[in-house]
């Protein structure tokens, strides 16, 4: 029974193990069964993600202008060419899949070598080198085009190249349009060159300014240096900052800033003319974002422009010296009567002092002349003064009625408290000068030439050349005949240059010209205002100064005449007559004299015995030796040379700056025995300048 018991026991157990194992095996296959069916399912959701991958980049490909490719790796043939493959290549698809060669016929032959280069770093293993970005190619037809590849390796599961793909950009209009950019750039370059013309771009924002190589020329600065407007504004000439300060604030705010003006170059600090031209751009709220403007070196122009300034000074001399000539021969005929009449007293016995007395007045009268002309004939830069121009009319109006035509009767109307002006004397004249020219012309030598004087005050009228407003205090100064007039149509270019209405032969252009560039220079306006028929009148607006009346200058004490201890003076001049007479002049003022007669014999004696000479005295039209040279030989004997220079040619600025170094003083010629002791006596005291 235990027996049986136990076998039942056994064979129980064993078929329990066996069931547990059949059911363990079911689960198994159930679990391979499931695993097979989700991996089935995600191959399949690859493969289908991958089909859709596929079908989008076909998509892009198909419908892209760029050239998209597969190539099999080592193999080299084509897996994959996008429609604008084909269209570029001209072959059918199944052409170029079966032939690569075709492919590689497109590339130019330049570009074989570096290709094969290429391809063999690929399928070494070692991937795309650098390489030059673009390459030529044939297109169909023949017609070179440049390529822009972008290319990529494709390795397998073990890391090995399989593939290479890309795209490839025509950039034959890029580069067409880049180097016709660079040609423009260039041509804008030479042009700029030529026409001494620069341009420059400020952006306020960044506050940063770039500017054309021209540009940097033109003031100096290296073209590769960033320069800061406040950079650029300190070029600007000391004399001309303040309103070119006040111009560029206003290009700020939106008025253009249309200027000439003077700088000092940054590199050699040389002095130039140039003509600024800008306008601003403005963002939505108002605000200056950029300012571009252009700059012009104008300096041969305004050099030009002195040259003509000159030559109108001398075209009114030519008015002024019939007045001028009458008025000196007037003075000799004085001069030579009253040393008749002298004479006559010596020889009987009686002092010639009272005819002496008329003399030297006549002189005075001669040297005053002279210096009217001198000061007229002046080169040197404009000098602002206080100027009330009634008396300045009322002056020149004595030569006007001694020249002008018996037919042309002249009337003055000049408003008393008119207010002073700061202006050049010697300008104003030309100005006037030229006005009554061009009024007697209109009129063919008979009519009436009204010369007016008021102080003004405008609202909202406007300048009718430029436009300007008038707003504000003026002098006026009024100039009218009654010519033909100027007709309408050439009104607007009556203050051109070289534009005249005269005939040929009867007039250079420039004498109306020359009135705007001075008045203008000055702060004003020139208007003038014509009928046909009628006449003309011209109106010149100066800004007056503050005040209305220029106070009288109480007249200059007398100053004491000072006398030498006994110093060694050094006289130079070539004229015997007037060496004598300078000579008598410092001996009777208490020197010792030593002469001579001309450049070389001076120093000559100079070199030998300056150490015991207190001062020289000297013309600067020494014969046989210029000026320059004359000084420069003067200074290296001692630099430390007190020198008197006398001129009857120079000014006292072409006098002293011909000095190196040393004091220095200047007398105009013709002069007094006072005035050559009081200049001598300044000097060897200490002081350097000009003397009256």
């Amino acid at each position: 029974m235990y027996i049986t018991l136990a076998i039942g026991v056994v064979l129980g157990c064993s078929l329990v193990c066996n069931f547990r194992q059949r059911a363990r095996a079911r689960r198994m296959r159930e679990e391979a069964r499931r695993a097979a069916v989700a991996a089935a399912l995600e191959r399949a959701a690859v493969e289908r993600r991958l089909a859709e991958s596929e079908e989008r980049f076909e998509w892009y490909a198909e419908h892209t202008e760029n050239v998209v490719f597969r190539m099999a790796v080592p193999a080299g043939n084509h897996t994959y060419l996008n429609r604008a493959a084909i269209a570029y290549y001209g072959c059918s698809r199944e052409e170029l899949l079966a032939n690569p060669a075709l492919a590689l016929q497109v590339l130019h032959p330049d570009h074989h070598q570096e290709f094969f280069r290429q391809w063999e770093s690929i399928v070494s293993g070692r991937g795309c080198t650098p390489t030059e970005k673009e390459f030529r190619a044939f297109a169909k037809g023949g017609e070179i085009r440049w390529m822009e590849p972008h290319v990529r390796v494709v390795n397998d599961a073990q890391g090995n190249p399989a593939a290479l793909e890309g795209l490839v950009r025509d950039v034959t209009e890029q580069r067409r349009t880049a180097h016709a950019l660079r040609d423009t750039e260039e041509h804008l370059r030479r042009a700029q060159e030529v026409a001494r013309i620069g341009s420059w771009h400020y952006d306020r924002k960044a506050d940063t300014l770039r500017c054309s190589a021209k540009t940097c020329q033109i003031t100096g600065y290296p073209e590769d240096m960033e320069v800061a407007p406040p950079h650029m504004l300190a070029l600007t000439h000391p004399e001309d900052r303040e309103r070119v300060d006040a111009a560029w604030a206003g290009a700020l705010t939106g008025t253009p800033l249309d200027l000439e003006f003077r700088i000092l170059t940054a590199d050699t600090g040389e002095e130039r003319w140039v003509y600024n031209r800008s306008e601003a751009e403005f963002d939505g709220d108002g605000e200056c974002v950029v300012v571009t403007g252009v700059l012009l070196d104008i300096t041969d122009r305004k050099r030009l422009e002195e040259t003509l300034i000159q030559s109108q000074k001398m075209e009114a001399v030519g008015l002024l010296a019939g007045g001028v000539a009458h008025d000196f021969n007037n003075v000799l005929s004085v001069i030579m009567g009253y040393a008749e009449l002298a004479s006559d007293r010596c020889a009987q016995g009686r002092s010639p002092r009272p005819e002496i007395g008329q003399i030297l007045d006549a002189t005075e009268r001669a040297r005053q002349l002279v210096r009217q002309i001198a000061a007229f004939n002046r080169k040197t830069e404009t000098r602002r003064e206080p100027v009330l121009l009634n008396g300045e009319i009322a002056a020149i109006g004595e030569v006007w009625r001694r020249v002008l035509p018996r037919a042309v009767r002249l009337e003055f109307s000049l408003a008393p408290g008119l207010r002073p002006v700061s202006a050049d004397p010697v300008q104003m004249h030309q100005v006037l000068m030229n006005l009554a020219n061009n009024a007697v012309d209109a009129m063919q030598g008979a009519g009436l030439l009204t010369v007016a004087t008021e102080n003004a005050r405008f609202d909202a009228q406007r300048c009718a050349c430029c436009g300007t407003p008038l707003r504000g205090d003026w002098v006026r100064v009024s100039v009218a005949d009654t010519g033909g007039g100027i007709s309408p149509e050439r009104l607007g270019r009556i203050f051109d240059s070289f534009y005249t209405t005269k005939e040929e032969g009867q007039g250079t252009g420039l004498g109306l010209y020359m009135v705007r560039e001075i008045v203008t220079a000055h702060g004003g306006h020139v208007l003038c205002h014509s009928v046909s028929g009628e006449g003309s009148r011209f109106e010149v607006l100066l800004p007056p100064l503050s005040g209305e009346a220029l106070p009288s200058p109480a007249p200059a004490p007398e100053s004491a005449v000072p006398r030498g201890g006994g110093e060694t003076i050094l006289l130079v001049e070539d004229e015997p007559e007037l060496a004598e007479i300078n000579a008598a002049f410092l001996e009777t003022g208490g020197y010792r004299v030593v002469t001579a007669s001309n450049g070389a014999a001076a120093l000559s004696f100079y070199g030998k015995y300056w150490p015991e000479v207190a001062a020289v005295v000297s013309d600067l039209n020494m014969p046989g030796m210029p000026a320059s040279e004359y000084l420069r030989c003067l200074y290296e004997v001692n630099p430390e040379t007190r020198l008197l220079t006398v001129s009857g040619f120079f000014s006292a600025d072409q006098s002293l700056g011909r000095v190196p170094s040393g004091k220095a003083r200047f007398l105009g010629k013709p002069y007094t025995r006072d005035d050559l002791l009081r200049a001598l006596g300044a000097l060897l005291g200490g002081g350097s300048g000009a003397a009256d």
